[in-house]
């Protein structure tokens, strides 16, 4: 086995039950309501992606730039909150079995650097994987 490669939300953890609730609370304190058939539509894009068709829809006044950044970090911060989070079960011993064995693992993710990183240091596995690929990283 040359490598093995994770995406983070999903194979991971699942962090998107706390993603969802986080956005639908951003969005009524900006003021519209976000629903769940927005949430589905936009599942697993990035961020600019996401607020781009938010403003449009919503006639938003900010940047998409503005938004992407306050909600980052507004969620960074909420994940740093709940690191009580738990990895899917059983995924914390394969990634410790094949580090142990020398197997270099990479994390891919459409999500954003910080948040990447504040997952891998919720779970104390930023030494775990030699390669880490945000959204951020690929145009």
């Amino acid at each position: 086995m040359d490598a093995v490669l994770f995406d983070m939300d999903g194979t991971l953890l699942d962090s998107e039950p706390l993603s969802d609730i986080f956005l639908i609370k951003f969005c009524r304190e900006i003021g519209f309501e976000l629903t769940e058939n927005i949430l589905d539509k936009f599942r697993g894009s990035d961020g600019r992606t996401f607020w781009t068709y938010l403003s449009r829809e919503f006639n938003l006044s900010l940047s998409i730039e503005e938004y992407v950044l306050r909600a980052t970090s507004d969620f960074v911060e909420e994940l740093k909150n709940n690191c009580n989070l738990a990895p899917i079960e059983g995924v914390k011993e394969l990634i410790d079995e094949l580090f142990d064995f020398g197997v270099p693992l990479a994390l891919v993710s459409s999500a954003s650097r910080i948040r990447v990183n504040t997952v891998l240091e919720c779970f104390n596995m930023q030494n775990k994987f030699s390669v880490k690929i945000s959204g951020q990283d690929v145009e």
